[in-house]
């Protein structure tokens, strides 16, 4: 297997499905303003037939949205009520029959289209690229498509054929961000497609490619269904729906919280950790690894084009392209030690190693929160950049995420109490908000009075691991506390508090 093509594979996959989840609300406010309202594949479909002046068949069409027969059916079908296409017999085979635009239709593409939702941060940042290396990263998108519809041939050749590089102004016209919808669509599309194939052929037609996933999060974690939501990038109704398949095919089980008896921890059941245990990783021999060694080469490649514009929108959360990755070489790939070491085990060695003990803290709307961490790390010196760990179910969490900026605090001995106090499981006796005489505020930015050290940090990126999410900030201020400048350190070892004495050298 090529796994360093396959990392790549899977990070441009990424890459267009946060693309595609970003462009797909721009497209919609376009549209909504239609007469005969019409959503983005029956106006790419319209533009096709208009621009092409040629008939298309249902196939050609299917092909040309990389979506199924049955979904072109529909487009069809809405675009011949209006009667802004019309059928006839196919040129190349009349047993067939193909379909061409009307005058309707035509006038229907040539009607003055909307542009107001098209100042947006995703399209900035596309329009922050070189102007060459737009056009490049158009061009290898739709070579991209071309490719796996071929896969073989001059796909950049193909991709050329009725097609002309646009002006950097015209992304923000109806017909350069229609080009530019289409490009990202088909490519994530199609390499969709070809994933969900192969799951199906693999799994006797049980899984497709988001039931691999949600099956992969809750095998690693069991799970609420608005955490599965949120690992698919999908509403909770979408997750319901994937959730109840595998569940009538005996995949997952869904039990009540004991916790929160409102809230259901859906788990994979033994058939669904033994189909993880023994599915094949995704085939390395697969048509869009293979068209990816042939995408154009000139100038900066997909990967490295897409990264920037999806690192620069800030609208949407981005799956880690390394933990995308590990999930695509699939669960029979992962370390023996991963599936065999026992958890109590590991929490028993973890609680001989001694860490320090620290406060993160951040508003949620006007009130400060705080929440006990222990696993703090600094992962880089330059630039500064660290580490901390939460369970993803904690609301200090989500605030942070929400806010972007929060405070580290680094506790002294004398602050076991609030170590303690927002270590312990937040309850309506034990919330997690601070009061006044415990709160300092560094750079608007609330921490805890009296810590050795104070930081205060912007979110840089989140990721999933397991039962926790990984948060990595970009310290920006640091200040130490004056009257404890020798004070001893709180410590946490053996599951419990200690003292950490400086000793003279």
């Amino acid at each position: 297997m090529n796994l360093e093509s396959l990392r790549i594979g899977s990070s441009i996959y990424t890459s267009l499905a946060v693309l595609q989840a970003g462009l797909r609300p721009i497209a919609n406010e376009l549209f909504r303003s239609d007469p005969f309202g019409l959503g983005p594949n029956e106006v790419v479909v319209l533009q096709e037939l208009a621009v092409g002046r040629r008939a298309l068949s249902l196939a050609a069409i299917a092909r040309f949205l990389a979506i199924s027969r049955a979904s072109a059916r529909q487009v069809v079908t809405r675009l011949a009520e209006h009667e802004l296409i019309a059928s006839g017999n196919d040129p190349e085979d009349r047993r067939l029959r193909s379909w061409h635009i009307t005058a309707a239709g035509t006038a229907e593409v040539a009607r003055p289209a909307g542009t107001a939702a098209l100042s947006h941060p995703l399209l900035e940042s596309f329009l922050a690229l070189h102007k060459d290396d737009l056009h490049h990263l158009l061009l290898q998108l739709k070579s991209l498509a071309v490719g796996l519809e071929i896969t073989q041939g001059d796909i950049e050749a193909a991709a050329r054929k009725d097609w002309q590089s646009l002006a950097r102004a015209d992304l923000l016209t109806f017909g350069g961000f229609l080009d530019l919808w289409l490009a990202v669509m088909r490519a994530y599309r199609h390499i969709r497609a070809e994933q969900t194939r192969f799951f199906q052929q693999v799994t006797n037609q049980v899984l497709d490619t988001p039931s691999y996933m949600a099956l992969y999060r809750v095998h690693e974690a069991p799970s609420g269904m608005a955490e599965v939501a949120a690992f698919l990038r999908v509403d909770q109704n979408t997750a319901m729906r994937i959730v109840d398949r595998l569940e009538q095919h005996g995949l997952l089980t869904r039990t009540r919280n004991p916790a929160s008896r409102r809230e259901l921890i859906i788990a994979p059941t033994e058939q669904g950790g033994r189909l993880l245990e023994t599915l094949p990783p995704v085939d390395p021999n697969g048509a869009y690894l293979r068209v990816l060694e042939n995408l154009p080469r000139r100038g900066a490649t997909l990967d490295e084009l897409l990264r920037p514009i999806v690192a620069g929108f800030v609208g949407k959360p981005v799956l880690d392209h390394e933990i995308f990755y590990a999930l695509l070489k699939g669960v029979a790939e992962r370390e023996s030690t991963a599936r065999t070491v026992n958890s109590g085990d590991f929490r028993a060695a973890m609680a001989q190693f001694l860490t320090g003990v620290a406060v993160v803290t951040v508003r949620e709307g006007a009130t400060p929160r705080a929440i006990t961490v222990n696993s703090l790390t600094s992962v880089s010196l330059d630039p500064p950049i660290l580490l901390i760990c939460f369970d993803r179910r904690s609301p200090s969490l989500k605030a942070l995420q929400a806010n972007k900026s929060f405070g580290v605090s680094i506790l002294s001995q004398q602050q076991r109490n609030l170590a303690v106090r927002f270590g312990q499981r937040e309850t309506r006796e034990n919330p997690h908000t601070m009061e006044s005489e415990i709160c300092d505020e560094l750079h608007g930015v609330p921490t805890i009075a009296g810590a050795l050290a104070q930081i205060v940090c912007e979110l840089e990126q989140s990721l999933e691991a397991g039962s926790h999410t990984v948060v990595f900030g970009a310290p920006r201020e640091v200040a130490f506390h004056d009257s404890q400048p020798t004070g001893n350190a709180l410590g946490y070892w053996r599951s419990k508090f200690v003292e950490v004495v400086s000793q003279p050298n």
